[in-house]
């Protein structure tokens, strides 16, 4: 930055020395010997000569203005751009420097402002000087640009990168970055798709490329092209463990249960998944949406070693309860019951009773039912089950009730 800034230095006090208004020949002097010095790498002794100047000519607008000017430029060349910048503010307030010179004055305040994190104040200065410059430079755009972006608003800001971004070459890449974060900051997600479009033909290998374009489909509800992403990046050993997750679940919501089953098996087995609660718990759904309750049941006893609660147990049952595994099914029901944080309490107790009588366990089965009664939606079922098993203990029905 300090070359761009001392870069407009010499240019800028030439016009003022030789524009109407005239330097008094007081400050002509003074200003002509710290220029002097700054050209010669000494910008304190600069500032120390032109801040002895400053008292005498606040009451000559012009000589003001190109005072604090120059003192901005010392400051620059002295890298300390607060107090440069409180001084080209200075020199713009005196309204008194030709148009030519404030116009660049406008855009080196902008560019100070906006390098040192001061966006709102730095792009103040530069929509000015964007409203007379006839043909603004890429490296004004990506001044515009960056600012915008940091300064949060992103509506703004995507004008400048489009503008950046349709350069040829890897120089674009950065403004294509910014475009796709903009669009996403607006959730034009379809926009952004577009974008990252752009960077994955451009740079193939990188996976975190691809990888933001599957998000971005799935944001735009682009399910289908998301998943054919993840399915090459995963082809190709481009998918970590939680992108392995997010194809699971993508083909979970695009109703493809048999697969998402197959991928987390065998990413488990291959130990590229780590066995958490959670992936298991997403393997058993998997597989019960594929109708294959034998692999759930299997994958739920598996989630029992790391997470053996109440609701674990009472899934578990109920899938050996369809399986018409009935001593299976009646002790993960009863553990349901004695393990704490159950919601259907009377559903558990209801199923653990009838697992027991087809199992023909007449006392389980007899506790069981009778906790059912007390739950008013599995009372009328658990009433019927204990009337059929006292009639079959009282030797009516030998065999256990049906």
């Amino acid at each position: 930055m300090r070359r761009v800034i001392f870069g407009m230095l010499w240019c800028a006090v030439a016009l003022a020395a030789e524009d109407a208004p005239r330097l008094s020949p007081d400050a002509y002097a003074v200003l002509g010997e710290a220029q002097g010095l700054i050209k010669e790498k000494k910008p304190a002794a600069a500032i120390d000569k032109i801040e002895a100047l400053l008292p005498s000519v606040q009451d000559k607008s012009y000589d003001a203005a190109v005072s604090y000017q120059l003192l901005g430029y010392a400051y620059s060349a002295a890298e300390d751009y607060d107090h440069a910048a409180q001084a080209f503010k200075e020199a713009l307030r005196r309204n008194a420097l030709p148009a030519a010179v404030t116009h660049d004055l406008d855009y080196n305040l902008a560019q100070i402002l906006i390098h040192e994190g001061k966006y709102r104040d730095g792009l103040g200065y530069l929509e000015t000087w964007l409203k007379t410059e006839p043909a603004p430079s890429q490296s004004a755009r990506a001044l515009a640009a960056a600012a915008y972006y940091h300064a949060g608003d992103c509506k703004s800001a995507i004008p400048h990168a489009e503008s950046l971004a349709g350069d040829a070459g890897n120089a674009a890449e950065q403004w294509l970055q910014l475009l796709a974060a903009c669009h996403i900051e607006l959730k034009d997600y379809a926009a952004a798709a577009r974008v990252l479009e752009q960077l994955v033909r451009r740079f193939p290998g990188r996976n975190d490329y691809w990888l933001q374009l599957a998000a971005a489909y799935q944001q735009a509800r682009q399910e289908d092209r998301a998943v054919v992403i993840l399915e090459l990046l995963h082809a190709r050993g481009g998918l970590d463990e939680a992108g392995i997750e997010n194809l699971a679940r993508l083909y979970l919501a695009r109703q493809l249960p048999q697969r998402a089953a197959a991928l987390l098996e065998q990413e488990m087995a291959a130990g590229h998944l780590t066995q958490n609660a959670e992936r298991l718990d997403l393997l058993a759904d998997s597989w019960l949406l594929a109708r294959d309750k034998t692999k759930a049941a299997e994958a739920l006893q598996r989630l029992l070693a790391l997470n053996a609660g109440a609701e674990t147990y009472f899934r578990l049952g109920r899938i050996y309860f369809d399986l018409e595994q009935w001593p299976r099914a009646a002790a993960m029901l009863e553990q349901a019951t004695r393990s704490p944080g159950l919601k259907e309490t009377g559903t558990a107790y209801l199923l653990w009773g009838i697992a027991a009588v087809h199992a023909h366990d007449q006392a389980a089965a007899e506790r069981a039912l009778g906790l059912a009664l007390k739950d008013k939606g599995s009372r009328d079922q658990a009433q019927w089950w204990l009337d059929r098993l006292r009639a079959a203990g009282a030797g009516n029905d030998k065999r256990a009730p049906m």
